[in-house]
């Protein structure tokens, strides 16, 4: 890995550190705040529960305390959730010593900047898969990184056709330049659009690309996906291929099969398994190979 490529990883590394430290951080303040206000509530109780009551206001105390009751069984939930996710975020920031640096030829300054890598163990993991990343890849994990998203790798592509303005022939394009989740597609500027969609300028003039980013955006957090980045392995087009539509081409993407090479090796029945059709008539799973089989020779 080059020194340029270290120095990415290792700054994506760090933004993600301080990132996991300031959640920490929020989380502990959390847990006591809530301590605190418990704190308080047991005391109010234990005062109502010893102050003898006026004539005729029992039936009041009672509720009180019930009240007060249950807003400390609440408060005590709360605070198991919260020392909970603190427990997750102290797990992968605490410190521990390991024996080897990976850095360890790395340059001085280089080594410098990110020697707190030694204390931080639990995210080598991380920093192994995005060291793996092409550049252009990491460039979407570490603005994530910056927007205080945690980025994760997915061998999956997303159904792309889903951003208005994006149909099957753009989606194809996207597909073949990288782009394969909605948080990379809303990343990309005007320039680097109009390049990957091959967009003439009259084309050009009559697409809304902010429209396009703001879609996909959109479904990014619909989804759940922000900071969601495609490995971008090969995909093949399967819709020229008579009798698999967009929701077959999906499925059969989400289960591991985006080449024709791939569909043509697959066995009927597992091909079957993936489609899940409701309809009577079962799909020509063996036209579908022989199909794929003259495409993959065509490549």
């Amino acid at each position: 890995m080059g020194k340029g490529m270290q120095v990415l990883v290792w700054g994506a590394l760090a933004a993600l550190t301080a990132f996991l430290a300031m959640l920490l951080k929020q989380k502990n303040a959390a847990i006591e705040l809530a301590q605190a206000r418990l704190a308080r509530m047991e005391q109010r109780m234990s005062q109502l529960a010893s102050t003898p009551a006026p004539s005729g206001s029992e039936t009041a105390l009672e509720a009180q305390l019930a009240a007060k009751t249950a807003e400390v069984a609440r408060l005590q939930a709360r605070m198991v959730e919260l020392e909970a996710v603190a427990a997750d975020a102290t797990i992968v920031t605490r410190y521990a010593p390991i024996t080897a640096s990976p850095l360890a030829d790395a340059p001085p300054q280089v080594a410098a900047e990110v020697g707190w890598h030694v204390k931080a163990p639990g995210l080598v993991a991380i920093g192994q898969t995005l060291a793996a990343l092409s550049p252009a890849k990491l460039a979407y994990a570490n603005h994530a990184l910056q927007t205080r998203i945690v980025p994760e790798v997915v061998a999956q592509p997303q159904d792309l056709t889903a951003v208005e303005g994006i149909g099957a022939i753009y989606e194809q394009r996207l597909y073949n330049a990288g782009i394969g989740t909605y948080w990379e597609l809303a990343e990309l500027d005007d320039d680097a659009l109009r390049e990957i969609l091959k967009l003439d300028r009259v084309r050009a003039a009559a697409t809304d690309l902010g429209a396009i980013r703001t879609a996909a955006r959109a479904l990014a957090v619909e989804q759940e996906t922000l900071g969601f980045v495609w490995k971008g392995e090969p995909v093949d087009d399967f819709e020229p291929i008579k009798g698999i539509g967009k929701v077959y081409e999906q499925r059969l993407y989400d289960a591991g099969i985006r080449t024709y090479t791939a569909l043509a090796q697959a066995s009927p029945e597992h091909l079957l398994s993936i489609c899940q059709s409701n309809s009577p008539v079962l799909p020509d799973i063996a036209s579908w190979v022989e199909q794929a089989q003259k495409l993959a020779l065509q490549e």
